[in-house]
């Protein structure tokens, strides 16, 4: 169920901590995989970063045609 939420925020920019990383990460979340999540950093660079090695994730500024799955 937790890939299903942050599946809703693709396209949205999504701030992140990186296990054993010092400072926050910033950028377009873009496509989200079963161990793994893509997102567009700096200009036109995108990078897959294995869930496991994100600490926090959270949302930067307005949301962007999302709709968090409802449950029920």
């Amino acid at each position: 169920m937790a890939d299903e939420f942050v599946r809703a925020y693709v396209g949205n920019r999504v701030n992140f901590v990186l296990v054993n990383e010092a400072g926050q990460w910033s950028g377009v979340l873009q496509e989200v995989g079963d161990q793994w999540v893509k997102v567009l950093v700096g200009k036109g660079r995108t990078t897959l970063i294995p869930i496991v090695n994100i600490r926090s994730m959270s949302l930067e500024g307005d949301i962007q045609d999302a709709a968090p799955p409802t449950s029920g």
